[in-house]
């Protein structure tokens, strides 16, 4: 059986010129000062990595000779003495942001995960872990436009400039941007939308939950569902996550772009139809 393997233009392009550049091996090596302790502090790992406590116990002898009188019944004594302790085990863990199936498709096509902005950064272009973008996907450069994975952002509601790392902004941000070169643009607000199916569970993302001064759970039918709505300080719906509740996610995707004021008890009751949780 043969196998064809085919191509896009563009994605072969930076394959090989990635692998046509020569990257030097160290540019700049920050110098970090040895950790002493290993070597001072004795560091046992035979205990079961999911243990939930080690108890261990310490041992001293005691005793010190002293003169005393031939008569004497307080001669000093020699002993030993033992004690026992006990520490909790914690987990701690570092790792990076992506996942097996992301690290494996950027090494089959030779592209880095980290946002490639060094053309734009010779340029003089302003950049900040990605290519600086306005509204209008314009960057600091005369006729210059950015979109995509590359382009940093300001999201819908305020806050600071963020990447987003999604097909669905690809394609807005993207429609986004041939319309300001066009000088028919329009001012582009990331939605944060995205969504992932795991099995039988529909993942879906509205928004920005991660700025939320409030979250309120949505009770739901299902009991494979969850539906959680984030609320900002004022009470505006400004991000959601749903599980297998996509029709109460558009309601909520549109008051997200709008602004929308709810009340958090109206939102929380399972009785009650999500309309009726609007202020105003």
């Amino acid at each position: 059986m043969n196998k064809h393997v085919t191509f896009d233009a563009q994605a072969a392009l930076g394959f090989v010129r990635s692998q046509t550049t020569h990257v030097e091996t160290a540019v700049n090596e920050t110098v970090y000062p040895d950790i002493q302790y290993p070597g001072l502090v004795p560091v046992d790992t035979s205990a079961h990595p999911f243990a939930q406590t080690v108890t261990y116990y310490s041992s001293d002898k005691f005793g010190r000779a002293d003169w005393i009188n031939g008569n004497a019944d307080d001669i000093p004594l020699a002993g030993t003495e033992l004690a026992e302790f006990k520490t909790s085990v914690y987990t701690a863990a570092i790792g990076y942001g992506w996942g097996w199936e992301e690290v494996n498709v950027a090494m089959t096509i030779g592209r880095n995960l980290q946002a490639d902005d060094a053309l734009a950064r010779q340029a003089g272009i302003a950049c900040e872990r990605g290519v600086l973008v306005d509204e209008y996907c314009r960057t600091s450069a005369p006729d210059v436009l950015a979109a995509g994975d590359v382009a940093v952002a300001r999201p819908a509601g305020g806050g600071g400039p963020i990447r987003l790392e999604s097909w669905q902004n690809a394609q807005d941000q993207g429609a986004a941007a041939a319309l300001s070169a066009l000088d028919a643009g329009q001012p582009y607000l990331p939605s944060g939308a995205v969504w992932s199916e795991q099995y039988e569970a529909m993942v879906q993302i509205a928004g920005f939950p991660a700025r939320a001064g409030r979250e309120v759970l949505r009770p739901q039918a299902d009991a494979r569902a969850l539906l959680s709505v984030a609320l900002d300080e004022d009470g505006r719906v400004i991000g959601a996550v749903a599980v297998n509740a996509a029709r109460e996610l558009r309601q909520l995707r549109q008051w997200i772009a709008q602004g929308t004021r709810v009340d958090p008890v109206q939102l929380a009751r399972a009785d009650a139809p999500l309309s009726s949780a609007r202020i105003g």
